[in-house]
């Protein structure tokens, strides 16, 4: 059990410099002088005004009054705020719009503060709002001039440099400095992998900057979608052309830009536009999306001519589904015959059982087949997705180019998709070798209940620790042989993050068997995952059963 702990009063700058430092190490050769400059300034400044700096970039502003700043730390708030003037960091009384520092002021304040230019009553019972307005008609000029000589506002500057410098981090913008808390309350731990300067995110400028621009075009984007601006989306379709990826990062974010994109004109139905979205990404769903929009426009010989050239090319596991059944709706609108796919069939059993309302179908069911000599536990994809993370723990958390951004990372980037497993194969495959030779040699148990132990609650993707207990564990590893908890591994491996769900509801075990069961209550149907799952089963001699119930 990881214990809390109380943090010490500047456990934010300590984070701060911490990432300044990791910065420093892993990209000083992309920077410039002047960025450079930026983290050494922080970390050689008096200790108040790197405080009262890293305060005031963390917080939401990005204006602030001095009078409304308390921090217990900073011994002298005035002489900090000269510190930081005298070098840049901060201006004190900036040029500022009303709508930017309203949210400074209280609605009681602002009657004060408006009410010295007007002759008119402010009735108290005015929305504060409303002030807004009433302020937006006096004159702005004598408004500022009240405030800036009454208040102290500060303003704190080089914002550019720290987005930098967290992008460097983290490899994006929206993950922010309370990473770091989870670690230092003892919430969470990390595996403590390496991050190579070879194997960084970035190895040009030009990525980091690309990476910026992009950050820039998807704010852009968003903003246009809140004020349903079409022409401004087709603007924003033309400036994500310009971006020419320098790297495959670079080119795989650009991807799910266009990916993203092509759903926004499909919204306004503009389907030629959505499919020059399409045709510029290979991330799922584009291609896809790219068939079915093929379709709307009336081009169905191209789009069987895609759907066949995608079955060449190897289907994503999330296109499979797709690809069993849209053909032949294509082909009967063409007119014309396509073998149509078997209808699978999967090991069904029909059960009636006293409904209990106070219980879960699931847990139901369990029972009855407890009362019918199995033993077993409703597990769902739990148990099957801490043993297979256990397995593969090492391999997982290899260094690898571009696998990790930053030290707080529940796996590498690429965990779950469909190119981490091709990417490690070799080292999986040794691994699992070695565990088959601990299987024969009888320590396997012994072996994961120490990985179990060691890694308990390390910070892990799709490892629920606390709903796995080892005793799980160890009943399916007893009772399923190495040779078919590898088969079923290496589907997940495919795709981890698609793999991971579907898993029958149920494991059962009596004596030396074991029985998978996909419990189905009256109106539950069969989700793709599940099928996906059936479907291998039966493909590899799993024993399971689908348990449909109904209720007596």
């Amino acid at each position: 059990m990881l214990e809390t702990v109380t943090l010490s009063q500047d456990y934010y700058l300590e984070n701060f410099f911490r990432l300044i430092h990791w910065v420093l190490e892993k990209y000083e050769d992309l920077l410039t002088e002047k960025e450079i400059q930026y983290g050494k300034d922080i970390l050689s400044w008096p200790r108040d005004a790197s405080r009262l700096y890293v305060r005031l970039i963390l917080r939401t502003g990005p204006y602030f009054r001095k009078d409304k700043l308390s921090y217990a730390e900073i011994e002298s708030l005035t002489e900090a705020i000269r510190t930081l003037e005298n070098h840049g960091y901060l201006q004190v009384g900036p040029d500022f719009e009303l709508e930017e520092i309203w949210s400074l002021f209280t609605k009681p304040e602002w009657v004060d503060i408006l009410g010295k230019w007007t002759d008119k009553r402010i009735p108290k019972s005015i929305k504060k709002e409303d002030l807004l307005e009433m302020a937006d008609e006096m004159s702005f000029v004598d408004i500022k001039s009240d405030l800036l000589n009454e208040y102290e506002i500060l303003w704190p500057l080089k914002q550019e440099e720290m987005w930098l410098y967290r992008l460097l981090f983290f490899g994006n913008l929206y993950q922010d400095m309370s990473e770091f808390l989870l670690e230092d309350l003892g919430v969470q731990k990390f595996e403590p992998y390496e991050i190579r300067k070879e194997d960084r995110t970035f190895q040009s400028r030009k990525s980091v900057d690309q990476i910026l621009e992009l950050s820039d075009w998807w704010d852009s984007l968003y903003q246009a979608i809140e004020e349903d601006n079409l022409p401004e989306v087709i603007e924003l379709k033309e400036s994500l052309i310009k971006i020419k990826p320098v790297d495959g990062f670079v080119e795989r974010r650009q991807m799910k830009a266009w990916t993203y994109l092509g759903r926004v004109f499909e919204k306004y139905q503009f389907w030629d536009a959505a499919l020059s979205c399409y045709e510029l990404s290979v991330c799922p769903p584009a291609r896809e999306r790219r068939i079915r929009t093929l379709e709307k426009l009336g081009k169905l010989e191209e789009a069987v001519s895609l759907c066949d050239q995608l079955v060449l090319d190897g289907p994503d596991v999330t296109e499979q589904e797709f690809l069993r059944h849209f053909p032949t709706k294509l082909h009967k609108k063409l007119g014309r015959s396509y073998p149509s796919t078997t209808r699978p069939k999967y090991q069904t059993v029909n059960w009636k059982i006293k409904q209990n309302f106070e219980a879960p179908v699931e847990v139901q069911t369990l029972n009855f087949y407890e009362a019918r000599g199995w033993q077993g536990i409703y597990t769902e994809n739990r148990m099957w997705n801490a043993l297979f993370s256990l397995l593969i723990w090492e391999p997982t958390f290899q260094s690898a180019p571009g696998a990790f951004h930053h030290p707080f990372q529940r796996g590498p980037n690429d965990f779950l998709s469909a190119t981490f497993y091709p990417r490690r194969k070799d080292h999986i495959e040794a691994h699992l070798d070695h565990w088959e030779r601990i299987s024969r040699n009888g320590h396997f148990v012994q072996n994961l209940e120490e990985l179990y132990q060691a890694k308990y609650l390390t910070a892990h993707q799709l490892l629920s620790w606390k709903n796995v207990p080892f005793k799980d564990l160890k009943t399916a590893i007893q009772v399923i042989p190495f040779a078919q908890i590898r088969t079923l591994l290496e589907r997940w491996l495919q795709h981890p993050g698609k793999h991971s769900s579907g898993f029958p509801d149920l494991f059962l075990w009596k004596n030396s068997e074991y029985l998978l069961v996909e419990v189905k209550s009256p109106n539950d149907q069969l989700q793709s995952s599940q099928k996906g799952w059936l479907q291998f089963f039966n493909d590899h001699n799993i024993p399971y059963e689908v348990a449909k119930i109904a209720w007596l």
